[in-house]
C-alpha cells in the first residue's frame, strides 16, 4: 500500500508495470524512508530497512518468476541512485558493478571458473567459489577487498531478515551491517558447506573465500 500509494501519486500515476521508470523507483524508496507510524513518528531505520528489502525481494521473485517481465530493468534498485536505507554515507559507496555488466555476467554464470585452476580445489569447487564471491559482490556493492575478508559467521539472521557483517577498510569501520535478500543469503549459506570441508592455511582460517594454497579434504 505504501509504494503503490506513492507511485499513485506521480503525475498520472502508474498502473502499467511497463511503465515503471528509475523515477519511480526513487519514489517508492522515499516513501519509505519517509514513512511514519501511526503515532505520526518515522519508522526506525531497521523497519524502514525491512520494508526496503522486501520490495526488492518482491521484485526480484517477480522477474524470476515472469510475473513482472514487462516491468522495464530501470525499475529496481540502483546503488547508484541511494536505494539502500539506514546506512552511512561512507557504506554505501562501495563499487556497484555497473548494470549492463551485471546481465551479461548473470547470462554467463553456469560457465564462472570453468577451466581455471585454484589451488587443489576441484573444478566444481572452483564454479561454486567463483560464483558465491560474484553474487556478494553484485548483490552488495561492496569492494572486492571487502568480500574477499568476509568470514565464515558473515550472515547474521533475525526474524526473517539476513544481515552480511563485513568490514570497511577503507574508513577503519569494522562489523558494519548490510541487509541482504534471502536469496544472496542462500548463496552463502550453500557454500559454506563446500567450505568446510577445504583444509587451508591458518591466514584462511575462518574466512568465507580461502586462499589458492592448501590441502583439500574429499567429501
Amino acid at each position: 500500500m505504501l509504494v503503490s500509494g506513492a507511485l499513485n501519486q506521480r503525475s498520472g500515476g502508474v498502473m502499467d508495470p511497463a511503465r515503471l521508470t528509475a523515477a519511480d523507483m526513487d519514489a517508492a524508496v522515499d516513501a519509505i524512508r519517509s514513512a511514519r507510524r501511526k503515532d505520526g513518528e518515522l519508522f526506525t531505520r531497521n523497519s524502514a530497512r525491512s520494508m526496503a528489502h522486501k520490495l526488492f525481494a518482491l521484485l526480484d521473485f517477480g522477474r524470476r518468476t515472469g510475473l513482472m517481465a514487462d516491468a522495464p530493468i530501470a525499475f529496481a534498485r540502483h546503488r547508484r541512485r541511494r536505494h539502500s536505507i539506514g546506512h552511512d554515507d561512507e557504506d554505501e559507496s562501495g563499487k556497484a558493478i555497473p548494470e549492463p555488466v551485471i546481465a551479461q555476467l548473470d547470462a554467463h554464470l553456469e560457465t564462472f571458473g570453468a577451466g581455471i585452476p585454484y589451488g587443489r580445489l576441484t573444478d566444481d569447487e572452483v564454479r561454486h567459489v567463483l560464483r558465491t564471491a560474484y553474487v556478494l559482490l553484485r548483490d552488495t556493492g561492496r569492494r572486492p577487498r571487502e568480500i574477499c575478508s568476509l568470514r565464515s559467521n558473515c550472515l547474521e539472521h533475525s526474524g526473517g531478515d539476513y544481515e552480511l557483517i563485513w568490514d570497511n577498510y577503507k574508513s577503519k569501520r569494522h562489523r558494519r551491517r548490510l541487509p541482504i535478500t534471502r536469496e544472496t543469503a542462500q548463496a552463502v549459506q550453500e557454500w559454506l558447506p563446500v567450505r568446510s570441508r577445504l583444509r587451508t592455511p591458518s591466514v584462511s582460517e575462518g574466512h568465507l573465500f580461502p586462499t589458492i594454497t592448501g590441502d583439500h579434504i574429499d567429501p
